[in-house]
């Protein structure tokens, strides 16, 4: 086998570098590079096989030398593949061009393009669970589509098939294994076309939330806890106060919170006249709002049904009972806590709260008196604005409604209850001119001795404009003492110097 690297080339080396060598150092020489060149190319083929490559580069060769602890070649790069010129005279001999560059043309070379300034830059990953559509979120997955058989449709018609049923709104159990889903396919599709196939999906639960949701679930259809664990209760009472604390105090429910609001619904919706069961799902509705680790933001249509059924329902309960205004209560209770926490941040929400409790209040006539009680304690619970913007215009209407009856005397209680909370807040936070106007107007009405017997109803209505923000408040104060009378005497503000009060404030 002939060499690969001869004499001639250890003295042409030794030339290049200005070394005088004898013929016979180099003909001793010429073997051992070679072998030293073997062993480098034979390591240098281990790093690229170890790299899982083919073919060779220059990092595996200075990885080799540098495991030799041999000096690395420099100035060349995998990048930039070195250009081999043939030397003039030696047909076997190669070097790289390697021209002299002057530093005046180095110094006119223009200038790279500077990188980009580092940077934190925020970006919503998520919003009310859905990726946003910016370019540093990646774009959502396509998924997969087939194509649907054109003729599968009337072959099923042939058969006998039953038409197709509606999609079930109901939120599937909750599951303690994830397996065993099917695709769904998204609705009929016309024939010829393709059917958009949508991956299987399905909420895992571990099997003490599992455990945990059937129990609550027992508690709400039936009162009682079953079962060993924490939250067995010997007595309906303790069972109910254990389980709404779970409810209002624990931080790991988040993962139950759409099967909660679901079973609340579904339950409060089953049977109105079920009175037994709906003070246990207003107050847990009211228990699961008032939890801060909680947020049930993504679930206000889940929440919002239950609450409102039970303040504007016709009839909670068997016909008589009086049970019910305790649950139109709570709702009110529940529907204040639920506004509070998450309208600043839905800005259509109390809008249309305020909307639907206003429907029954607007139409007094086809109203019952139930629902006109629990529209006039939703508005009360939602604040003093949203009565004197909503609830006072309709004051009056009302009022000509309202018999002598107990269920419309609840009605006229409920509306003096919600306009003396609005007169108290115009005392104690309003301007120095509204503060003033709601004591001499309560002033006044002290000391020609308040006013007994039924209201005097205004052939119009002079509360329709008792939104605008120009209606005094010593107006609003005077004309709904008038109204009311002794009716709204427990809920005015105390009034300093009052005249009704014999031998003080003179």
């Amino acid at each position: 086998m002939a060499p690969v690297v001869t004499h001639e080339f250890v003295a042409t080396v030794a030339d290049s570098i200005a070394c005088r060598a004898h013929p016979d150092a180099c003909r001793a020489l010429a073997p051992d590079v070679e072998y030293r060149m073997r062993e480098v190319v034979q390591d240098a083929l281990k790093f690229a096989r170890h790299s899982r490559r083919t073919y060779l580069t220059t990092q595996d060769v200075n990885a080799a030398l540098k495991m030799r602890n041999a000096e690395p070649l420099y100035g060349f790069s995998g990048r930039d593949p070195a250009k081999f010129l043939r030397a003039a005279g030696h047909p076997d001999v190669y070097y790289v061009d390697d021209p002299d560059v002057s530093v005046a043309s180095m110094l006119a070379t223009p200038l790279p393009r500077p990188p980009v300034e580092v940077a934190v830059v925020p970006h919503w990953l998520a919003i009310d669970g859905r990726q946003p559509a910016t370019p540093e979120n990646a774009p959502p997955a396509v998924p997969a589509r087939r194509a649907a058989p054109a003729k599968a449709a009337p072959a099923a018609a042939q058969v006998g098939a039953p038409p197709a049923a509606a999609p079930n709104k109901a939120l599937p159990a909750a599951s303690s294994g994830g397996e065993g889903a099917t695709p769904a396919v998204a609705g009929p599709q016309p024939a010829g076309e393709e059917a958009l196939v949508r991956a299987p999906l399905r909420h895992v639960l571990t099997r003490e939330l599992q455990a945990y949701l059937d129990r609550v679930g027992a508690w709400l259809r039936h009162g009682l806890l079953e079962g060993g664990g924490a939250l067995v209760a010997p007595s309906p009472a303790a069972a109910d106060s254990a389980v709404l604390a779970s409810l209002a105090g624990d931080a790991g429910l988040q993962p139950l919170l759409p099967y909660l609001w679901h079973l609340i619904g579904e339950e409060a919706g089953a049977d109105l006249r079920e009175l037994a069961r709906l003070p246990r799902l207003m107050a847990a509705a009211g228990a699961l709002l008032s939890n801060p680790a909680l947020d049930s933001g993504a679930l206000l249509h889940e929440a919002l049904p239950p609450l409102l059924t039970a303040l504007v329902a016709r009839r909670l309960g068997p016909k008589g009972g009086e049970a019910h205004w305790g649950v139109r209560r709570a709702a009110a209770h529940a529907l204040a806590t639920l506004c509070a926490r998450y309208a600043p941040a839905h800005a259509s929400l109390l809008p249309r709260v305020q909307r639907t409790l206003a429907r029954p209040l607007a139409d007094p006539i086809a109203a019952p008196p139930e629902a006109l009680h629990g529209a006039a304690l939703g508005l009360a619970a939602l604040g003093p604005r949203s009565v004197r913007s909503v609830l006072t215009p309709l004051v009056i209407p009302v009022l000509r409604r309202v018999g002598g009856e107990a269920e419309e005397g609840r009605v006229r209680a409920a509306l003096a209850a919600a306009l003396g909370g609005v007169l108290a807040h115009e005392a104690a936070l309003g301007g120095a001119e509204a503060r003033a106007g709601v004591a001499a107007a309560i002033s006044a009405y002290r000391q020609r001795g308040g006013r007994a017997g039924p209201p005097r109803l205004p052939d119009s209505n002079p509360l329709a404009e008792a939104w605008r923000e120009d209606f005094g408040a010593g107006k609003l104060a005077e004309i709904v003492l008038d109204l009311f009378g002794q009716d709204i005497e427990p809920f005015l503000p105390p009034v300093e110097g009052r005249v009704g009060d014999e031998g003080e404030g003179q």
